[in-house]
């Protein structure tokens, strides 16, 4: 029997999965930085945290406890965003390189693989970007980007920081040509700490500024940054990075123009909501026999699909053939969740 569409959309997901990972990690620092995290429901809602707590004091002997007071639970939430990338190979394309000498029937196989690693790369970019530009008020919905989230005005995710007051990130502005050690110390790290307790744990800028700061005495260039306990070698995130009292520095092209943003990455995530439709262990381990010719252990499938839930990795969907041509989409659904807005700052150049 036929493996059902649902079957073989998870099955190619399967194959395909560590082939998702790498090309959502290359070229896209910011998507190996930022914490990965499973979402659920109709739309991506938490619990922002607002500063609250007021009665932490000393007191007198045997006095009894008076009222408490709470950090406050504000209810924040964004629509998912939705993004995809259809790929497509027609029947001649296939026919044509298959028939090409010493290929046999592996040529199609790798223009189909070729196609599908091309579109992964290209749907890792934009969300990339997204992570930094996206709208989520657009149409479509976008991810909400560091542009709209790490600001100092504005309703966000439904809270408003006219109520909320810590419910704003440091911002400011300045000549590029007027950046010191000093003036990042001031703009990026102050805010954060003065906030949070802590220094940024990393400041994202794009290639013009990266320039600019290798030129500070401080600067230390890095290779090994070490991100919530987990140490990346930026160089294989298709990035440089440099060390400014301790931050570190990395550079991204995706970052918005002229732009730095300090993030404190305990308050923020991506949350993605899985998107493979329900399908039994057996159905998609007798897709991937169909598809490969290779017999996996159901064990194997299992742990694969746990895999799936721990990591951003977009779900490959074969989509239904109506005409002389295979055709299917690379989809992930996924928004970023700020728990905080005061933990951020950015500094825009001019």
């Amino acid at each position: 029997m036929a493996a059902t569409l649902t079957a073989l959309s998870a099955a190619m997901s399967l194959i395909y999965m560590d082939r998702n990972t790498d090309q959502f990690r290359r070229d896209a620092p910011i998507l190996a930085m930022l914490p990965i995290k499973t979402g659920s429901g109709k739309n991506c809602a938490w619990g922002a945290k607002i500063d609250g707590r007021t009665t932490a004091a000393a007191y007198a002997e045997g006095a009894d406890a008076g009222s408490a007071s709470t950090h406050t639970r504000v209810g924040a939430a964004l629509n998912w965003a939705q993004y995809r990338e259809i790929i497509q190979v027609s029947g001649l394309s296939a026919a044509a390189v298959a028939s090409l000498p010493g290929t046999h029937n592996a040529g199609s196989n790798d223009l189909w693989n070729e196609e599908m690693t091309d579109g992964i790369d290209a749907l890792a970019l934009k969300v990339a970007e997204d992570c930094y530009s996206g709208d989520p008020a657009a149409s479509p919905v976008e991810l909400a980007g560091a542009a709209t989230a790490i600001d100092s005005t504005g309703t966000f995710a439904g809270i408003d920081p006219a109520t909320h007051a810590s419910w704003a990130a440091g911002e400011a502005t300045m000549a590029l040509a007027s950046i010191s050690v000093a003036t990042l110390r001031t703009n990026l790290h102050r805010p954060v700490k003065d906030a949070t307790g802590r220094y940024p744990d990393m400041v994202t800028v794009p290639g013009n500024v990266f320039d600019k700061l290798l030129e500070l005495s401080d600067a230390k260039n890095i290779d090994v940054i070490n991100i919530l306990g987990n140490d990346l070698r930026v160089a294989s995130l298709g990035a440089r990075a440099i060390s400014i009292d301790g931050v570190p520095y990395v550079e991204d092209r995706h970052c918005t123009a002229n732009t730095a943003y300090a993030w404190s990455l305990r308050d923020v995530c991506i949350r993605q909501l899985p998107a493979l439709a329900p399908v039994g262990v057996e159905q998609v381990q007798a897709a991937i026999k169909q598809l490969t010719g290779a017999e996996v252990p159901l064990t194997d499938i299992e742990t694969g699909l746990r895999r799936m839930a721990g990591q951003l990795t977009p779900t490959i969907e074969v989509l239904a053939q109506n005409g002389d041509a295979y055709k299917a989409q690379i989809k992930v659904y996924c928004q970023l969740e700020w728990k905080t807005r005061n933990g951020f700052s950015k500094l825009a150049f001019t």
